[in-house]
């Protein structure tokens, strides 16, 4: 009998604790959706202003210029690289894929992320690795604009989440706006570095590379469960 009663006090300890913990989670989820909420509505009100939109279009269109760039250089060796947004879509190709334009109807200042994506790599688990540019507020909420390179780990469980990917992110380059030719100069070499290293990646087929690369040079600055 009294072994039971020992056995039913654990299991109700053992419930206390996975609702304390359910708790915080909640909590912590609450609070995540809340900050979201606030930098969405930072960033679509620093959107708004017409001198700040300007900026954001030249800015954007020289992001563009360098992703697309990239994008190319990768074709060329028939590697898997997804840009977002996509090429044709802000881009009239006069002869595929060197020459184009830029599409007049399309808003530049209204891109708020620049994505080049790895869609396919051998022995990484169908893992995708990225580089990441966004506009977000930083800690005295001044918009920034960050370049990231992020990668996927194997799939984890988490007792929270359930099964998903481990995601790593590092900071290349972060400057609030609008950002100085000196500023510019600095993120053309820190990603001309970067991609020099990514390439030599995927010609030898070495993910590690890119990895050792990254973490050796750069902070991480996020890992979360997708």
């Amino acid at each position: 009998m009294k072994e039971k009663e020992n056995e039913l006090e654990e299991k109700r300890k053992e419930l206390e604790e996975k609702e304390k913990d359910l708790k915080m989670n909640r909590e912590e989820l609450l609070e995540i959706s809340e900050q979201t909420e606030m930098k969405a509505k930072d960033i679509k009100e620093l959107f708004k202003e017409g001198k700040k939109r300007s900026d954001l279009k030249k800015l954007n269109k020289q992001l563009l210029r360098d992703f697309i760039r990239i994008w190319i250089r990768f074709q060329k060796v028939d590697a898997h690289i997804g840009m977002h947004p996509e090429p044709s879509s802000f881009a009239e190709f006069i002869d595929f894929p060197e020459n184009w334009k830029f599409k007049d109807e399309f808003d530049f200042s209204k891109l708020k992320t620049l994505r080049l994506i790895n869609k396919h790599q051998e022995n990484s688990g169908g893992n995708e690795d990225g580089l990441v540019i966004e506009y977000h507020p930083n800690e005295d909420d001044e918009i920034v604009m960050e370049l990231f390179f992020e990668y996927c780990e194997e799939n984890r469980y988490s007792r929270y989440w359930g099964w998903g990917k481990m995601v790593n992110r590092y900071s290349l380059f972060c400057e609030m706006l609008p950002i100085e030719d000196d500023k510019m100069g600095e993120f053309h070499e820190r990603l001309k570095d970067f991609v020099k290293k990514w390439y030599e990646s995927h010609l030898t087929r070495h993910r590690d590379l890119i990895l050792d690369y990254v973490e050796s040079e750069y902070e991480k600055v996020e890992r979360d469960i997708e």
